[in-house]
């Protein structure tokens, strides 16, 4: 949220100083960029949330190895 009120305010600055195209532009995109990658991390926390964990038995034992000793 902070990266893209940053942004959003850095292009509200450059929109008052009418800085023209080649600078909000680039402006824009970072702020677009900063929305996407946001939505995005939202919706992989949502899927992790989401995730089911099941148990499943396993089994355990002890073994005694006999036979031949090493040479």
């Amino acid at each position: 949220d902070r990266r893209i009120t940053e942004h959003r305010q850095r292009l509200e600055t450059l929109r008052e100083k009418d800085s023209g195209d080649r600078m909000i532009r680039p402006a824009e995109g970072l702020l677009r960029t900063a929305i996407e990658n946001k939505e995005k991390r939202l919706r992989e926390l949502g899927e992790k949330a989401h995730t089911r964990f099941e148990a499943d038995p396993v089994a355990a034992g002890i073994f005694r190895v006999i036979g031949t000793q090493a040479m």
